[in-house]
This record gives structure tokens, sequence and C-alpha cells, in this order.
């Protein structure tokens, strides 16, 4: 096995600190449903590894499944270029911001 990069392994921290401080409710509430397995790292004994047990995976997968026929059931009927439309404003709206950004930045810098 080859040794991890230092860069590596920061991120894999700041990923762990991350799930840790966003979704530890989640988390706690999928390894009591036994989604979620948990074990310690390794190389920190006071964090831990979090992944998908097979019932996990597999609830995942159906969840991801209704998500596209829901999404599919929303966009029925639409044209290509109708459902184009909200896209192409949405990125008019934050080039707008962006550029408002910029400016004020400039005129207080």
């Amino acid at each position: 096995m080859r040794p991890r990069s230092p860069v590596a392994t920061r991120a894999d921290r700041i990923r762990r600190d991350r799930a840790a401080g966003h979704g530890g409710h989640a988390l706690a509430n999928g390894a009591r449903r036994a989604d979620i397995l948990r074990r310690p790292a390794l190389d920190d004994r006071r964090a831990w590894l979090y992944s998908l047990s097979p019932e996990g995976l597999e609830k995942s997968i159906k969840v991801r499944e209704a998500g596209r026929e829901i999404n599919e059931a929303a966009l029925a009927g639409l044209s290509e270029a109708e459902r184009e439309a909200p896209l192409a404003g949405l990125a008019k709206v934050v080039g707008n911001l962006e550029a408002y950004l910029a400016k004020q930045k400039t005129a207080s810098g």
C-alpha cells in the first residue's frame, strides 16, 4: 500500500469535519437504522469514518431513482427551449450580481 500524501490526508480530515459539523444528526440517525457504517479513523483516534452499508446503498439508489422519476414528471411536456429559459434567466441574474459586486469592490477599494 502506498503512503498517503499529506494533502489527501488533510482533505480527508476536512471532509470528516464537515460531515460532523453539518450532518451529524443525519449520520447518527443513519447509523441507528444501520444505513450507515461508522468506524474509527486509524490516523486520528478522535475522528470517525462513515460509509453506506449495503442496505443504505440500496436505499440511496431507490431515492435517486425516485428523484429522477419526479423530475421527469415535473418537466414532462416542456420543450427544450422552455426548460432552458429559466436557466438562462438565472445565469443573467448571476452575471448582474457578479458585475454589481465587482463594481462595489472597486468603489470601496
